[in-house]
């Protein structure tokens, strides 16, 4: 084609077999027609997106007599007698498939697809807390099939254990998809865990393995906020994020007071803060089928930031303070030594501010000192035990997959993984902090384990397996425990591959 040498066909075979038996589980026979192939053109960046691959949702409306158009070649007699089988299956054996199919976009969606609305997870798994016990309510969110401009969304909740309402609403403003771009308004009564930070740039599903801390969570602030936020992609790698938010906080279930600059001991703060946030994800990219949007190849690097500044006086704003929040996750596959998973973070305020808006050290230790793994934590640190204006940590896990031991069964899978944890922090301003027991790393906090991963693997509903291991982390260092059975921790896997 003008000269150079150009892909026509591509082929691709893939069979999978049963480990037990060897026979054929499934066998995959595709072939893909180049056709209309341009050669020299350049292209502006501005038709780019992070979607790698879109199927045009309309395509299983299509005719037969426009797929014969299409199509470069007529079906061979064993194509069409696939399409014809595949039409004839028992209906038990077609819910299957679909089941499967509605799984992966409602994984995607983050909620469960209802006509024109949609059932948002964190609207009822962020109401289980410790601190909650169960919140019973939900929310919606309308989606593109009730209009592809706005999004309307509410929700309410009553909490079993804390015995209070939570509520609210927002209003999204769709202005470019390609470039994710929306404005979005919020008016929340809801509780937030005290000093810790929300990536809002990393929204991952509820049932990400890390998102399991928030079940952990014993410690809440009441909050009444409202924000007003823009989101937009400049390029397909880089997201940006700028906000203004006003809110009211004060320790709810917890004693606490904070000596202002005044002088004053208060226990409830309003606070109206700026912010500019950044997301850099180096090679993420998505494949986007219907509605959904389902991730193709994950960064394997990502970088987050945030900047944000206290307004004081402005809406009644108690302080004034700049706070910057970081955090670098890498990811780095080798064949001598696996997968190797890093993640650095830091943060640094100036200004003097209360607890509810310092840095916790992130940890997912409880009193029974037995729970599940969370990556990216202390397993060995109780959730509040440490807490700083000025924070540094680093989070090494090693996966070694099957390079260390193979196993022939499925349901049979281990793999081990090497952990190891470091941490620092310093608290300014100490004596600001009433009621309350505060203390930072100063001196370094350190951890080290091992767990072992899919010790046993059972198939759910014939869709997905889940995985179950268990490890043993230990603390060490000037932060070592008097009792040494308080330096171990035992915890529990899990995970999901289908």
């Amino acid at each position: 084609m003008k000269g150079k040498w150009f892909p026509k066909q591509l082929n691709t075979h893939i069979i999978q077999r049963t480990l037990n038996s060897d026979s054929v589980l499934f066998n995959w026979d595709s072939r893909s027609y180049l056709t209309n192939t341009s050669i020299g053109d350049l292209f502006p960046l501005s038709i780019f997106s992070d979607v790698e691959q879109a199927f045009n949702p309309e395509a299983g409306k299509i005719k037969e007599d426009e797929w014969k158009r299409i199509r470069l070649d007529s079906l061979t007699i064993r194509e069409k007698a696939t399409y014809k089988t595949y039409e004839d299956l028992p209906l038990k054996t077609l819910n299957k498939f679909n089941r499967l199919n509605n799984i992966v976009t409602t994984i995607s969606l983050n909620a469960v697809p209802w006509g024109k609305v949609d059932i948002p997870f964190k609207y009822f798994i962020n109401g289980i807390n410790k601190y909650e016990g169960f919140r019973i309510g939900g929310g919606l969110q309308t989606n593109p099939l009730f209009n592809k401009y706005f999004s309307l969304g509410a929700f309410a909740g009553y909490g079993v254990k804390d015995k209070a309402w939570k509520y609210g609403g927002n209003i999204i403003l769709n202005l470019k998809e390609r470039t994710a771009t929306n404005i979005t308004l919020t008016y929340e009564q809801n509780l937030s865990e005290p000093a810790n930070v929300d990536y809002f740039l990393n929204k991952k599903s509820p049932l990400f393995n890390q998102s399991f801390r928030k079940f952990l969570a014993a410690r809440m602030d009441s909050i009444e906020l409202y924000k007003i936020d823009l989101t937009t992609k400049i390029i397909p790698s880089l997201q940006t994020n700028f906000w203004l938010q006003n809110e009211k906080r004060n320790p709810a279930g917890y004693n606490y007071l904070f000596e202002n600059k005044k002088g004053e001991d208060i226990s409830q703060f309003r606070n109206t803060e700026i912010g500019l946030g950044f997301r850099y994800a180096k090679g993420e990219k998505y494949i986007k089928i219907g509605r959904a949007k389902i991730l193709n190849k994950p960064a394997t690097a990502q970088f987050l930031l945030q900047i944000s500044k206290g307004l004081e006086g402005i809406s009644k704003g108690n302080f004034q303070y700049t706070k910057i929040a970081l955090q670098l996750n890498r990811l780095i596959n080798s064949k001598i030594f696996g997968q190797t998973n890093i993640q650095i973070e830091g943060g640094k305020i100036w200004g003097n501010l209360p607890y509810s808006y310092l840095f916790n050290t992130n940890a997912s230790a409880t009193e029974r000192k037995t729970n599940i793994f969370i990556p990216n934590t202390f397993q060995t640190v109780r959730l509040y035990e440490f807490v700083s204006s000025q924070t540094a940590s680093l989070f090494l896990q090693n996966d070694f997959a099957s390079l260390l031991f193979k196993s022939k069964n499925i349901l049979f899978r281990p793999n081990f993984l090497f952990v190891q944890s470091i941490g620092y922090g310093k608290l300014k301003n100490a004596s600001s902090h009433k009621l309350i027991n505060l203390k930072s790393p100063n001196k370094g906090l350190y951890e080290s384990g091992i767990m072992i991963k899919n010790i046993y693997k059972k198939k759910i509903n014939n869709s997905f397996y889940l995985g179950f291991g268990g490890g043993f982390f230990y603390r060490y260092g000037y932060y070592h425990l008097d009792k040494p059975l308080d330096n171990w921790a035992f915890k529990f896997g899990l995970n999901f591959s289908f």
